[in-house]
């Protein structure tokens, strides 16, 4: 039967290589801001990115965001690449700092030239 797979032979053994998704921040998780000290062990690396959103008041000391369709609407962050070892526990380390899910929603994203991304999108009242 025939599968549509093309089958040859090879010596050579193919490789799959994976990355964790990186996550959007923009607020006091960005390197050298307040609470980046708190994750920074598991990030890798990290870069500059934009995403289509807003930057809101949350009423408390740091800022939420909202998606938006708006060409206009652009915020400036930082996309964390996380370090594969350890990648839940950093994960999670990050939902309690964002107060996921009570707060804010962790959802993926596409970021700059169609880039996936962790995002938390604030879910609480404006103010």
């Amino acid at each position: 039967r025939d599968s549509g797979l093309d089958f040859r032979d090879s010596d050579e053994l193919p490789t799959l290589t994976t990355e964790p998704i990186p996550v959007f921040v923009y607020g006091t998780l960005r390197p050298g801001d307040t609470r980046y000290d708190h994750i920074e062990d598991g990030v890798a690396r990290h870069e500059p990115a934009q995403l289509r959103a807003r930057i809101i008041a949350t009423g408390a000391d740091y800022p939420g965001l909202e998606l938006s369709d708006s060409d206009g609407d652009t915020v400036d962050g930082v996309l964390l690449h996380p370090n594969a070892p350890g990648l839940a526990r950093w994960m999670q380390l990050l939902d309690r700092i964002e107060g996921h899910p009570r707060l804010f929603s962790r959802v993926l994203c596409r970021v700059d030239a169609g880039r996936l991304a962790w995002v938390y999108v604030w879910k609480g009242e404006r103010r």
